[in-house]
C-alpha cells in the first residue's frame, strides 16, 4: 500500500506514525508498504522529497533549514523500517534519480535555450548563463560520500540566474538522451538540474549511493520515479547492479492517472513486478479524487484479467482522516462489471453491478480530509 500522500505536513510525523501503526497494518493484511522519498529536498522539512537536494541526508544534517525531512529524522526512518520488518511487512523506498534542485552555488556555463514543446529545437545560439549546479553539501562534510556535483554532471537546467529567466537550457557539448519518452520531442528534461547519465562519474556515484542505501536502510524494494525521463540503458544497468547487491530485489515503476489521461509505463503483464504477497500478485494504482476516467481505467484492468484468469479478486482500501480505515475483499467471476467501496461502520457497500464512477462520487462526497483513494487490484488467483 502507499503509506503517504502529497499534503502531509511536518507535524504529521510520518515515520513515527509508521512505527505506531505497523502492528495494525499487519493485522488488516498489509504485507508491503511504499514509503515516500526519505532524503532531503530543496524545501527542507516542507519538501515532499521529489525536489532532491542530497540523497545521503535522510534527516541527519542541518541542511535547507532543518535537520529532519518532511517525514522525520534519519533515526525515526530507520526505526520505522525495523518496525515494519518485525511485523513481516516489506518496505518500498521511493527513489528519485532524475534531477537535483537547490544547489549550493551557481556557476557560469554556455547553454542553448530549447523550444518548450519540442526539445529537439534550439531557439538561441549558445549563450553564457549562470546555472545553479554546484552541490558541495557543506553541512554533511563528506560523510558517506565526498562526491561534489557541478555543471559537467548535468545536461541542462530551467533557470538562468544572471538573466533571471526561466526556460529549458541545454548545456553546450551536451545532448538530451535518446532512449527516453518522446513527449515534447524528447522528454529527457523534466525539472531542476537534469542529471547526465552518460557521465561516468555520475554513473559510478549513483551505483555507489544505491548500494549504500540498500545496506544502510535495509529496505526490501525500490519504486523508481520519473523513469520515462531517464536513459533506459542507465536504468537497466543500475537495476542490474542493485540486484547483484541484493538477490531477489524487486523494482516497480510509477503508475498514475494524471490530467485525465492514463499513464502506464509498461503493459499489464509486466505489472507483476509491483507487489508480491504469498502466492498472489497485487497491482497497485493510486488515483486522485476528482480525476476523469476512473471507471475506464479500472474496467480495462478488469476486462484484461477476466479474459486471462477468469477469476479475479479486488481489494479496495480507503483511508479517512488519520484514524479510520476500512477494507473489503471480493472474488468476482464471469465478465460482468464489478465495483465496491470498503465495508465498515458508516460506509455504504456498493453492489457488484454499480460502476466505479458511482464509487468515485461517493468517496468524493465522504472523504474530505484524505485526498487519495488507494486501490490495490487485481489479484490473479
Amino acid at each position: 500500500m502507499q503509506y503517504f500522500e502529497w499534503y502531509l505536513k511536518p507535524e504529521d510525523k510520518l515515520w513515527q506514525k509508521v512505527s505506531q501503526e505497523a502492528k495494525e497494518l499487519k493485522k488488516v493484511g498489509i504485507t508491503d508498504v511504499w514509503l515516500p522519498p526519505a532524503y532531503k529536498g530543496s524545501g527542507g522539512k516542507y519538501d515532499a522529497g521529489y525536489a532532491v537536494y542530497d540523497l545521503y541526508d535522510l534527516g541527519e544534517f542541518n541542511q535547507k533549514g532543518s535537520i529532519e525531512t518532511k517525514y522525520g529524522t534519519k533515526d525515526e526512518y530507520l526505526q520505522a523500517i525495523m518496525d515494519l520488518h518485525e511485523n513481516d511487512i516489506k518496505v518500498y523506498a521511493d527513489i528519485v534519480l532524475n534531477h537535483k534542485i537547490g544547489a549550493d552555488e551557481a556557476e557560469n556555463v554556455y547553454a542553448s535555450e530549447e523550444e518548450y514543446q519540442n526539445r529537439n529545437v534550439d531557439t538561441t545560439l549558445p549563450t553564457k548563463i549562470k546555472a545553479w549546479t554546484i552541490y558541495n553539501f557543506p553541512m554533511r562534510n563528506n560523510k558517506y560520500s565526498d562526491f561534489k556535483w557541478n555543471y559537467k554532471h548535468f545536461n541542462g537546467t530551467d533557470w538562468d540566474e544572471s538573466g533571471r529567466k526561466n526556460g529549458i537550457f541545454r548545456f553546450s557539448g551536451k545532448h538530451w538522451d535518446k532512449s527516453v519518452d518522446e513527449e515534447n520531442g524528447n522528454y529527457d528534461y523534466l525539472m531542476g538540474a537534469d542529471i547526465d547519465f552518460n557521465n561516468s562519474e555520475v554513473v559510478e556515484e549513483l551505483n555507489k549511493w544505491g548500494r549504500w542505501y540498500l545496506d544502510f536502510t535495509r529496505v526490501d524494494n525500490f519504486r523508481l520515479d520519473a523513469v520515462k525521463h531517464i536513459k533506459s540503458g542507465f536504468m537497466a544497468d543500475w537495476i542490474r547492479n542493485m540486484k547483484e547487491s541484493r538477490p531477489n530485489f524487486l523494482f516497480s515503476q510509477k503508475t498514475a492517472l494524471t490530467a485525465g489521461r492514463n499513464v502506464f509505463p509498461a503493459p499489464p503483464e509486466r505489472f507483476s513486478l509491483k507487489l508480491r504477497l504469498v502466492g498472489k500478485v497485487y497491482f497497485h494504482f493510486h488515483l486522485r479524487i476528482g480525476r476523469d476516467r476512473v471507471e475506464q481505467l479500472f474496467q480495462e484492468r478488469l476486462t484484461y484479467h477476466h479474459r486471462k484468469h477468469k477469476v479475479v479478486q479486488f481489494i479496495v482500501l480507503v483511508y479517512i482522516g488519520k484514524e479510520t480505515r476500512y477494507h473489503h475483499a471480493e472474488t468476482v467471476t464471469g465478465n460482468g462489471p464489478c465495483s465496491m467501496l470498503t465495508a465498515g461502520t458508516g460506509t455504504k457497500v456498493l453492489s457488484r453491478h454499480q460502476n466505479l464512477s458511482t464509487v468515485s462520487g461517493i468517496v468524493q462526497n465522504k472523504v474530505l480530509v484524505q485526498r487519495t483513494v488507494r486501490m490495490i487490484a487485481p489479484i490473479a488467483e
